[in-house]
Order: structure tokens, then sequence, then C-alpha cells
């Protein structure tokens, strides 16, 4: 008997257990289980707060994270995730404060860019306009293929306008970034003009403060960060590794509490005891990701019942299904 075959005799629609990664889980929403805390890492939307969760690896902080992804989709937060991260060539000892947010202000970028496709550019001013343009050209000018699709892959929130924009915009966009922003409605004149005033785009919490600000006009309450995957690049293997790599944002309070603006951490539990040092847990509030056997139960179930068009709800009824199967095949002439 093929597999299909036995998962179709079992009850099942699909494979219940063809992944373990929380990204790829197409129903996670079906049977998702919030942990006690979820609606204080969540937070208010109308007054963000950054939040730390720790759990161990396959502890279930990725399907944590994933839901709030899910949830913007519905909810007015302009929501990007920063999980990627760019360490070619780079020793740990080279990953400071600065690395850290030129990522995050690109991803931005590329979020409000997104948000301009479909409410228009005319929600800004002609001052925000020119610094998101600033802004742009020094983000995406010269930003390859595979950089600018992980930064749009980042963005939660894009509409269908917005993809078909940016599937327009094959291949590096080098010096054509004045091309590439007339796709957001920039016009050429007004391009004209700002290229002939001298300013400055800012330092990097600066361009973040802006951006978060730029997501108010066009409907969002406020900007979620979401930050997940820090052990599993090639610098974090060891926990002691992975904290030097996020710490020089972990130990930003004034960059965690900016208006508007809520960072939310995902991280190992090995980190939690040193982290603690320097987190500021009276400001930033810090949460351990445990299950319990009846959560550990009832997530079991739901996800047995999503993959079988609630026909499989636990293994108890598989066993019985398979001795009923097994009968029949036996008493077969």
């Amino acid at each position: 008997m093929r597999y299909t075959d036995l998962l179709s005799a079992l009850g099942f629609e699909r494979d219940p257990f063809a992944t373990t990664n929380a990204d790829e889980e197409e129903f996670l929403q079906d049977y998702f289980i919030e942990p006690p805390f979820f609606k204080a890492v969540y937070g208010d939307i109308r007054n963000p707060k950054s939040t730390i969760v720790y759990a161990p690896r396959g502890g279930g902080k990725t399907a944590l994270k994933r839901r709030i992804e899910l949830i913007s989709r519905t909810d007015a937060f302009l929501c990007v995730t920063y999980d990627t991260f760019p360490t070619a060539g780079l020793k740990l000892s080279q990953i400071d404060q600065q690395f850290h947010l030129r990522n995050i202000s690109k991803i931005l970028t590329v979020a409000i860019l997104s948000a301009v496709t479909t409410q228009g550019i005319e929600k800004l001013t002609s001052e925000e306009r020119h610094l998101l343009y600033l802004i742009a050209k020094a983000h995406l000018n010269g930003i390859d293929r595979s950089s600018l699709k992980e930064a749009i892959s980042a963005v939660q929130n894009l509409t269908d306008k917005a993809k078909e924009t940016w599937n327009k915009l094959t291949g590096p966009i080098g010096v054509g970034i004045n091309v590439l922003l007339t796709h957001f409605g920039f016009k050429a004149a007004e391009i004209s003009k700002f290229d002939t005033v001298t300013s400055e785009v800012g330092d990097f919490p600066s361009q973040i403060a802006f951006l978060a600000g730029m997501a108010y006009p066009f409907g969002y309450l406020s900007t979620y960060i979401l930050v997940d995957k820090i052990d599993e690049n090639s610098l974090t293997g060891k926990a002691s590794h992975s904290l030097s790599f996020i710490k020089p944002v972990l130990s930003e309070l004034a960059l965690l509490e900016m208006k508007g603006l809520g960072f939310k951490f995902f991280l190992w539990d090995l980190l939690e005891d040193e982290a603690r040092t320097f987190t500021r847990p009276d400001r930033i509030k810090n949460y351990t990701l445990q299950w319990t056997p009846l959560q550990l139960k009832q997530m079991l179930s739901k996800r047995l019942l999503a993959h079988s068009a609630g026909k499989v709800a636990s293994m108890h009824r598989l066993r019985l299904l398979e001795e009923t199967s097994t009968s029949m095949t036996s008493s077969s002439p």
C-alpha cells in the first residue's frame, strides 16, 4: 500500500506530520494553542510594547511568531519579520547594532513602499515623500534580486497589488532606483527636485522611527518587528554566540521603547539567564514558553482533526481504524 493510500484509509486528506517547521504549516491557525501569555505578547496594537519569549529549540517559538503574522492580515498593524541575516563573509565580532538596524531599515522601507502601492503616495506630505525617497535610495540602490526578494518576503501585510508591483521589478535595480520609485507613485519632476536638495537620511534609529511613523497615514495603528531564528545561522550554533549576535538590539532600550513600534523576540531558552542581566525585564516583559501535557494533547487532537476534515481526533482513534482495517483484511476470502 502506498503511503498516500494509507493516509486516506486512516481518514486523512493530507499528512498531518509532513513538516515540523511552523513557517511551512499551511493550517497552523486551525490547531494553534495559545499559551497563557499569548495576549500579553501580542499586546495592544494602539500602544505596542516590546517583549521577549524564550523556549527550547522546537518548543513552539516560530509557531507563536507565525500566529502573529497571520493576525496581521486582519488587524491594523504593519508587521515585518526579521529572521534572515546576511552573514556571508562576516565574523561574529562584526555583527553590531548597525548591522541589524540597517537590515531592519531596509525591510521597513520595502514595507512602506508596499503600503504606498495600495493607498497612494498622496497620503504623504512632500517632506515625507522626500525623506522616504532618500531612505529608499540609500537601501535599495544597487540591491540584488535575492536580497530584494528576502526583504519583500519579510513583509507580512502585502496586498495583491503590492505583490504585482514588486513582481515587475526583476533583476538588479542598480542605478535604476528612480525608475523603480516611479512604480510607487513618485513623479519624475518631484524626484528631480529631491535630487537637487541636499539632505541627510539620518542614522538608522531615526530612519526606523520615521518609517514606523509612516505606517499611520496608511491605516496602520503601529508596527511590529518579529525577530526569530537567531540561533539558526552559521555564526550562532552555540547559545553564547546567539546571545552575542542579538545583544546589540536587545540591549538598546531606547529602540525597544520607541513610540508606535513593538519588537517581539523569539529566543532560545538557553539565552535567558544571561540575557536577563541586561534586558531590563522590568521594562521589556519576558515570557518562557512551556507546554502542559493537556495542551500538547489538545494540540495533537486539533492537528489530526485539521488534516482529516474532522474525522480523526486522537491517536487512539487511529489505532481503532488500524485494527478495523486489519480485521477486515484478514477476514477477506
